[in-house]
């Protein structure tokens, strides 16, 4: 779950009110963790399928674990593009998140990775 409030509003009353809707829906027998198939949303090619896989099997969890989250956007020409959210998404250390972490595992994993960048994958400057 990532909240996003408007500069002028405080948090207190925000976490307050999340928290109790999350407890409420969890008290209720609601499940903390989506149904969604992932290969339900795995884009055609076999190495994208592989990457993809890689991240929600390998990356996910530990960035879950912080409260941010990593969604694919693409691969293409080595380049694989992502978007991270929640907690990472102006974290001070997302870089390092990036490039040591997410990075240097996906070329470890894949030969084809060159490179990890935020964003479109076509436009490596994104």
């Amino acid at each position: 779950v990532s909240l996003t409030k408007k500069e002028d509003f405080s948090w207190f009353p925000l976490e307050s009110k999340a928290s109790a809707i999350l407890m409420k829906y969890l008290q209720s027998g609601g499940s903390a963790v989506s149904e969604t198939k992932e290969s339900e949303r795995l884009e055609d090619g076999s190495l994208t399928q592989q990457i993809q896989a890689f991240l929600v099997k390998e990356i996910r969890p530990g960035i879950a674990m912080d409260g941010g989250d990593v969604v694919f956007l693409g691969y293409q020409d080595g380049v694989v593009s992502l978007q991270l959210l929640g907690a990472c998404r102006g974290c001070p250390h997302s870089a390092k998140t990036l490039n040591q972490g997410i990075e240097r595992r996906l070329k470890a994993a894949f030969s084809e990775v060159q490179s990890v960048v935020i964003g479109n994958p076509s436009s490596p400057h994104s």
